[in-house]
């Protein structure tokens, strides 16, 4: 189970670093006020948060 769970949580750091990077393509491809800039900068926040989430867990199945 804990093995289970050490390869979702890698594989969700692996699916996060792809959105990241695509938001960050993405960005560099967009005027500054381009309409969609404040939803990319927003997806990018998100991923941001998440990949700091996916540490914790990362943190968490280590100790197990």
């Amino acid at each position: 189970m804990e093995s289970r769970l050490r390869s979702i949580v890698h594989e969700l750091a692996n699916v996060l670093t792809v959105i990241r990077g695509s938001a960050e393509l993405a960005k560099h491809k967009l005027e500054l006020d381009h309409p969609a800039s404040r939803d990319v900068d927003n997806a990018a926040y998100a991923a941001d948060r998440a990949v700091e989430l996916t540490r914790e867990l990362m943190e968490l199945t280590a100790q197990r």
